[in-house]
């Protein structure tokens, strides 16, 4: 077993001002969507408050990162540099993300009319990897647009534009989107269901290409794809049993957008079908004190037709217990 030390977050927080916050350090960030950007990020972030509009910006740097948590597999050679062994012997080459450096602009309008809000979110990612040659930068403009029609009833509607260039080529383009419902039923369990489509384009032409995520968000439980080049159809449903106890369930079925981005040593290489597979799993979480916290989940997933004929069906169980010092 190699042990792995892992800094999750380390951040300075100031309010100079009541309309302005100010964070430094480690700290979690993440896109109005959740699918350009996830997780811990270096660096100085911040928002500033004007009546109904919010301003937020910051700028962050990955190479001091743990390379597993980060997860940025832009290139071929990150993904090279991600599937190498942790080595102590060779620390500073085996423990560290992909060094790109980040930086966002974001206008947030929570309450654009009395039911509806959107978020304006623009990031550049800029390669500082050596080599010049096969450097791969990346700019993405977002637009999220929230309805809320009920109180309990929610609808949110986002799409991603991104640019990306490699060693120097012409620019390329890549495209996302994604269409969410959530559904609050009345009752003493506030029960929630929610429904999601999100797509990321493939391989279409010279001109539009994968789309690529900063980070590798994994878009299911048990099977892992990123966004590039799939499609995921989720249902989600969840429910408080008791003040302490809390379930999910979730089922996911997964589609190519393109034959060529998404690879798997499973696939049937000779296979032009979309169909990828079903996942389902579920969660329970146990909260007996605001500082203890114990999560149990598993789940299935099933192969579709663009796996290779006898293909087993995959598995993942897991538990983790939490404890906050």
């Amino acid at each position: 077993m190699t042990w792995q030390p892992v800094l999750e977050r380390l951040e300075l927080n100031f309010r100079p001002l009541r309309s302005v916050y100010l964070t430094l350090g480690r700290q979690q960030f993440r896109d109005g969507a959740g699918m350009i950007s996830s997780g811990a990020f270096d660096g100085l972030a911040g928002s500033f408050g004007l009546g109904r509009l919010r301003l937020s910006g910051g700028a962050f740097y990955t190479g001091w990162l743990f390379k597993d948590t980060a997860a940025i597999l832009m290139t071929g050679q990150d993904s090279d540099h991600y599937n190498k062994p942790l080595d102590y012997g060779n620390f500073l080459d085996t423990y560290f993300a992909s060094r790109r450096a980040l930086a966002y602009l974001a206008l947030d309008f929570p309450d654009l009319s009395s039911r509806t809000s959107l978020n304006v979110f623009a990031l550049g990612q800029f390669d500082l990897n050596d080599g010049a040659e096969s450097a791969f930068h990346t700019q993405y403009l977002e637009a999220r647009w929230g309805l809320e029609p009920l109180d309990v009833l929610r609808f949110a509607v986002t799409a991603i534009g991104e640019l990306a260039e490699s060693g120097g080529q012409d620019l390329r383009g890549g495209l996302a989107a994604a269409f969410g419902l959530d559904w609050e039923f009345p009752g003493r369990l506030a029960d929630l269901l929610s429904l999601e489509l999100r797509w990321g384009s493939g391989a279409v032409n010279r001109f539009i290409g994968p789309f690529d995520p900063v980070s590798g968000i994994a878009q299911g439980f048990v099977f892992t794809p990123t966004l590039s080049g799939t499609m995921n159809a989720r249902a989600s449903y969840t429910a408080r049993l008791h003040s302490t106890l809390s379930m999910s369930m979730d089922g996911v079925f997964f589609m190519r957008t393109d034959t060529e981005t998404f690879q798997n040593a499973a696939l049937d290489a000779a296979s032009a079908e979309r169909i990828l597979g079903t996942e389902v799993y579920g969660r329970l979480i146990w909260a007996p004190q605001s500082v203890l916290r114990l999560n149990v989940g598993g789940g299935v997933f099933f192969p579709g037709g663009a796996f290779a004929a006898g293909t087993p069906l995959w598995w993942n169980v897991q538990a983790a217990l939490v404890l906050s010092l």
